[in-house]
């Protein structure tokens, strides 16, 4: 490329990231739908009849709002535990079930974060199980005896924005809670 056309390379992008800041400053999320659940519910691979209302009601806080969620656990020690639960679960071959990146290390108690335009039906896939070939922690299939509680928050877009700048959004988040599972980036 020549320098000229560089230079309109730069100068486009620097207007279209303008553009993307300018869009960036309208965009404003709800309170946060927060829920815990215990492992030992987690486990049971059917869902309660409080479980499902808990996701019901989930469903219709968050309508068909473009959603960041995170999943996480109170401590760094119960992250490990949890961590060295899901290397092993990781290690089966015949699972028969996909599972997310595991991040090499635990410096955090955040273990996932991701966003979904369905997420009470996203965070079920996490929580419990999910189709074969998607990528979700599948908790309940690998969780095993381990003791304490799972920490879910969602927020929701109060007005939709551009793809792009959620994906931004997301992976701003990524970067400042360090989860132990899944990646940056768009999918």
């Amino acid at each position: 490329m020549s320098e000229n056309k560089t230079q309109l390379a730069v100068q486009n992008t620097r207007a279209l990231l303008r553009e993307k800041l300018e869009l960036l400053d309208r965009v404003r999320f709800s309170e946060p739908f927060n829920l815990e659940l215990s492992f030992a519910n987690v486990k049971e691979t059917k869902e309660t009849k409080c479980q499902n209302l808990v996701f019901a009601h989930l469903k219709e806080w968050a309508g068909r709002r473009s959603c960041i969620y995170e999943l996480s656990v109170r401590n760094i020690s119960l992250a490990e535990e949890l961590a060295a639960s899901f290397l092993q679960a990781k290690e089966d071959r015949r699972r028969g079930y996909a599972l997310p990146k595991f991040n090499n290390s635990v410096r955090s108690n955040i273990l996932y974060v991701g966003q979904s335009k369905r997420v009470a039906n996203r965070l079920k896939q996490h929580v419990f199980s999910a189709p074969a070939a998607t990528y979700a922690l599948n908790l309940s299939r690998w969780v095993g005896g381990i003791d304490g509680m799972l920490s879910i928050s969602v927020w929701a877009l109060e007005e939709p924005c551009e793809p792009s700048i959620l994906q931004d959004i997301e992976d701003s988040h990524w970067v400042l809670t360090s989860p132990i599972f899944g990646r940056k980036g768009a999918r």
